[in-house]
């Protein structure tokens, strides 16, 4: 029931959104704030070309990246009500994950990734690898990559998204896999649930 317009005005700016918590030393954007300054400085993006746009009531990220020198790169837009949260996640180039990074843990499946799955957009999996519950979904459903911290791979990854756009590309060399997609819906998972109640009955 969202409304079909574009959240974002029709111009050529590429953007990334997260909308969800940061916490400290957990969840933490540096990797690609440092992936941008060094994409900046060979002056190969500006800021009138790539946004990344912070939402949630406690993910201001303004001095870590002014720390990084890529204030101009970063906009934070603070709480949104969750229609517009889901509009800005169906509507945005490209969706930032952050790891949550705990030694006890591989992994943590937030309820924002599975927004992140149906909203349409690729999944850029900062801090993220490839053998993590998250990593795992990603690879499954095709939905995005897992960068870890590598910023090389990070850099390649913004620069073929954004000549896409540029381009109007709709070459995908990693399709999504709708039927592994859609085994996370709330209807699947419901149905799965049920199932699980009726053999414990």
């Amino acid at each position: 029931n969202l409304p079909k317009t574009n959240i974002f005005p029709a111009d050529h700016m590429f953007r990334i959104v997260y909308t969800g918590s940061i916490y400290k030393g957990q969840r933490d954007p540096s990797t690609l704030f440092i992936a941008i300054r060094k994409l900046h400085q060979q002056n190969r993006i500006t800021p009138d070309q790539l946004k990344i746009i912070f939402c949630g009531s406690n993910s201001d990220v303004s001095v870590l990246a002014r720390e990084n020198f890529v204030e101009d790169f970063v906009e934070y837009v603070g709480f949104v009500p969750r229609q517009q949260a889901l509009q800005m996640q169906r509507d945005a180039d490209a969706l930032l994950f952050l790891e949550f990074e705990s030694e006890k843990v591989k992994g943590i499946l937030t309820g924002k990734l599975f927004e992140y799955l149906f909203a349409g957009p690729p999944i850029l999996g900062v801090g993220v690898d490839d053998d993590s519950s998250v990593g795992g979904i990603l690879s499954k459903t095709g939905r995005g990559r897992c960068f870890g911290t590598n910023i090389d791979e990070i850099t390649k990854e913004l620069l073929q998204l954004m000549t896409d756009k540029n381009q109007e590309s709709s070459c995908n060399t990693h399709p999504p896999n709708r039927t592994e997609i859609s085994f996370f819906s709330r209807k699947a998972q419901s149905e799965k649930m049920l199932n699980i109640l009726k053999l414990t009955d």
